[in-house]
């Protein structure tokens, strides 16, 4: 059963309702939505992280991008970052390119229709209630009693295949929040780590939504020299000898 909430949100981004203005340190965006957004960009942390340190023209991965609030907040104070949104759940991918396209950014924020892991495949995507809580964990998908609307089929792809491969630039930065599927992406990534050592911006918790990931991401991290900061669930990867600097 579809929450009233989620109707309205959904009936709001299908027929263009409602545009709320996000004013974000020197820049502004504007998106579809019927509620607030503070509680989406609550998480000062992560953000004010970015925005310190992301530059003209970097790559940033924004991998688990929902509906675009950070890859926006990004581009708003740096016009000339270039960024992909990894957003594999085709429902909320829709509502990622429909805010990118109110700002006028289509081509500056590139939107990528699938997931991105530890190998090339396929996965089974389990769609919450709450779109936030989607994922290929089914025990994170129905924390705080969500629930499952559906599971779908689909494509994951490996950053060390698509850098490897010519298809994506090397990232300067990556966010990634991508409920409880950090440490395959992370896995998948070894390459670039090791020769390019990007700055990262992670949530920690694990498959099941109620423990975190957090040890288990830092022993993937260890042999690549980061220097990790923690603040509440967020952790900060910093390269101790940035191969860029």
């Amino acid at each position: 059963m579809i929450s009233i909430k989620a109707k309205l949100e959904n009936l709001s981004f299908r027929h263009h309702l409602i545009r709320r203005t996000v004013h974000i340190r020197k820049g502004r965006f504007r998106v579809f939505a019927w509620h607030p957004l503070r509680w989406h960009l609550k998480d000062a942390c992560p953000l004010s992280w970015m925005l310190d340190r992301i530059a003209a023209d970097e790559v940033f991965y924004d991998i688990g991008a929902n509906r675009g609030y950070y890859a926006l907040s990004v581009l708003s104070n740096v016009p000339k970052a270039r960024i992909y949104a990894f957003e594999p759940n085709p429902i909320v991918f829709r509502m990622l390119e429909d805010n990118i396209a109110l700002n006028g950014h289509l081509g500056q924020v590139q939107a990528v229709p699938f997931a991105l892991g530890e190998r090339s495949g396929t996965s089974k995507l389990f769609i919450s209630k709450s779109d936030s809580a989607s994922s290929f964990s089914l025990s994170h998908s129905e924390i705080f009693g969500n629930g499952i609307e559906k599971a779908l089929e689909v494509r994951i792809l490996t950053i060390d295949g698509l850098v490897h491969g010519g298809d994506l630039p090397v990232p300067r930065h990556m966010k990634i929040d991508t409920e409880g599927f950090e440490v395959p992406i992370l896995k998948g990534a070894q390459e670039v780590l090791r020769n390019h050592t990007p700055i990262l911006y992670l949530e920690i918790h694990s498959e099941d939504g109620r423990t975190d990931n957090e040890e288990e991401i830092r022993s993937i991290l260890r042999p690549h020299n980061y220097q990790m900061v923690k603040e509440g669930r967020f952790l900060l990867g910093l390269p101790e000898r940035p191969p860029w600097s």
